[in-house]
């Protein structure tokens, strides 16, 4: 049984929404600041891994959705969770908007 309960966290990071959008979809850029390793680039339809060799955790990652430069929807964890990237451009850089929900 779900519920209506969601966390939310935002950031600003002063840097272009295109550069943004691309560290998170690109393992390339990702490892050095997120997880340490991917089986490959965010895409839409497509199943990833992302490995924490740190703390010897692997989370297997379903990409739903993808709309270039606004958002990002995933479902991964265990037990699963949906988690959206939103992306919106601000005065200062971009807003990155991360929302988990579908808890069980």
């Amino acid at each position: 049984m779900s519920s209506n309960v969601y966390v939310e966290a935002q950031m600003l990071i002063r840097r272009p929404i295109e550069d943004v959008f691309e560290a998170f979809i690109n393992p390339e850029v990702t490892t050095h600041f997120w997880f340490t390793k991917s089986t490959g680039k965010l895409e839409e339809g497509k199943t990833v891994t992302w490995e924490w060799e740190m703390y010897g955790v692997k989370n297997v990652v379903n990409v739903h959705k993808i709309i270039p430069n606004q958002l990002i929807k995933t479902e991964w964890g265990e037990p699963s969770v949906y988690v959206d990237y939103e992306f919106k451009t601000m005065e200062n850089g971009t807003l990155v908007v991360i929302k988990s929900y579908g808890f069980s």
